[in-house]
């Protein structure tokens, strides 16, 4: 890490929560000079930008996370190198047009890391000192989902509750009507998945299919909470988490509605057995120890770091 002594981040102004202060926490651990820099990249404003002159760009690298809103004459006066890390589902192909700005362009998707040489796949992470299992809290749901209802989302959940209503399905999140209100949301989001027999991971975006091999930073909160996980089987997933067999599992997949019914009643008639809530602990903790180990964001800046000093 000698190399580098300071960490610059830009990133959109947040509600309250957002992965630069992850990532902050990251810089932190590794002894860098972590600062966040916000800037507004609402277009029907002349915007908020960082000043220039307060981005110090001795020895640091600068990580502009997402990066939209921002000018191509802005991006080339900020120190480098200059490394954007997108991880938007819904923004990356709206500036393909600027990856050539920056020194390094970090993608979540899999099919644009192939596009230019200075293009690198870098998936998310979680941060496992604030996502972490909640001790001896009762079962109050037996399935629960955390996200926002995307069509495909709001289609296998209405699909489950029509197909099994005898279970108490919960479902959190903005849009839904019942959310996980900030700044509180880091502790109702460990207590919800601690409340919750199996959590559901819905993380497809079926109407876009450059981003089939993609999943969100989702999934990973789930599992450095600890989460029974059943999670949609995504081309890579085994890559990230093991899945087979079951008594070695960290995660449970399932391929399409119907396979994921048949999960749900095999499971169905055991939900309040000891054996099978030590068997749903045990898979939680090995999800969690995968997240120890492999997918932390100091895991992601560390990697991050390395590119850097190949540049």
């Amino acid at each position: 890490m000698s190399k580098f002594k300071r960490l610059n981040i830009i990133s959109p102004i947040s509600r309250g929560w957002s992965t630069a202060i992850l990532i902050e926490r990251a810089g932190n651990q590794f002894g860098l000079d972590t600062q966040i820099f916000y800037y507004s990249r609402d277009i029907t404003t002349k915007g908020v930008f960082p000043v220039l002159g307060a981005i110090r760009g001795r020895k640091a690298i600068t990580l502009l996370l997402k990066g939209d809103g921002l000018s191509d004459s802005y991006l080339k006066q900020l120190p480098k190198p200059l490394i954007c890390w997108n991880f938007d589902f819904e923004r990356e192909p709206d500036y393909l047009f600027v990856r050539d700005t920056f020194d390094l362009y970090l993608t979540i998707c899999p099919f644009f890391a192939t596009a230019q040489s200075n293009i690198r796949w870098l998936p998310q992470g979680t941060d496992p000192s604030i996502f972490f299992p909640v001790k001896e809290q009762k079962k109050l749901y037996d399935i629960s989902f955390i996200g926002s209802p995307k069509a495909p989302r709001r289609k296998i959940l209405e699909f489950l509750q029509d197909k099994s209503p005898f279970l108490k399905i919960k479902i959190w999140g903005e849009g839904w009507g019942t959310e996980l209100i900030k700044p509180a949301y880091y502790k109702n989001f460990n207590l919800a998945v601690a409340q919750s027999k199996i959590c559901l991971a819905i993380n497809r975006y079926d109407d876009i299919p450059c981003y089939e091999s993609t999943f969100s930073q989702r999934l990973y909160m789930l599992a450095a909470c600890g989460a029974f996980i059943f999670a949609e089987n995504i081309p890579g997933l085994n890559e990230f988490f093991k899945i087979n067999p079951p008594e070695e599992a960290e995660v449970i997949t399932w391929d399409n509605l119907k396979e994921l019914t048949t999960l749900i009643q095999h499971l169905q008639p055991n939900l309040q057995n000891d054996q099978q809530e030590a068997f749903r602990e045990k898979m939680g903790k090995r999800a969690r120890k995968r997240i120890l180990k492999e997918h932390t964001y100091a895991h992601r800046l560390e990697q991050i770091i390395k590119w850097a000093k190949e540049l």
